[in-house]
């Protein structure tokens, strides 16, 4: 049987295997353009984990409530922001 995962541990992993695949291609060039020296690139997959720490703190219900009031309502998905 396969475990059931949470919609925000999914969308989590998504954003960090899209940020993953985005630095694997912006990496090298990087590198080879001098932005950042070849040494320093495991610092990248830093990126990765913040991207999806991100994701996951905006997936908290509290969070979703305050983007919508601060953004409006089209920002958060509907039925989702409580009204006071």
């Amino acid at each position: 049987m396969t475990p059931v995962t949470s919609d925000a541990v999914r969308r989590s992993l998504r954003t960090m295997l899209g940020t993953a695949v985005a630095l694997a291609g912006l990496v090298p060039l990087l590198v080879e353009a001098g932005v950042i020296l070849p040494e320093r690139w495991p610092w990248m997959a830093s990126l990765v984990f913040v991207a999806g720490a991100v994701t996951r703190v905006m997936a908290i219900p509290a969070v979703n409530v305050l983007l919508g009031r601060w953004l409006g309502p089209g920002w958060t998905v509907e039925g989702t922001v409580q009204e006071d």
